[in-house]
């Protein structure tokens, strides 16, 4: 993962490390064009990596994906686990506008 790349416009940024039964999963945001996307918003979406070794990474589908049109950017957050429940807390900014936020 260290020099890891998504392919086209997109990059990697905000690393939300979570370690569950022996497998390390990494959450990143997907940026669009260095905060291009969504308005400038950057249209951020979580990504999912996990690997049991730290050498080799598998690639999930996004764990958090925008799914709605108001929504200009999901922000870094951080994951945890009890009681056989996973939660995630972030943050979203709302896209109300050309550059404008709520």
């Amino acid at each position: 993962m260290q020099y890891y790349k998504p392919e086209g416009l997109f990059f990697a940024g905000d690393p939300m490390p979570f370690f569950h039964d022996g497998i390390f999963h990494l959450f990143w945001l997907l940026d669009e064009n260095h905060h291009k996307g969504k308005g400038g918003l950057g249209g951020h979406q979580w990504a999912h990596s996990s690997s049991r070794d730290l050498i080799h990474w598998e690639q999930h589908p996004l764990a958090l994906a925008i799914d709605e049109e108001w929504e200009g950017s999901i922000c870094t957050g951080s994951v945890f686990h009890h009681d056989d429940t996973f939660y995630a807390f972030y943050a979203t900014r709302k896209l109300t506008g050309p550059n404008i936020w709520a």
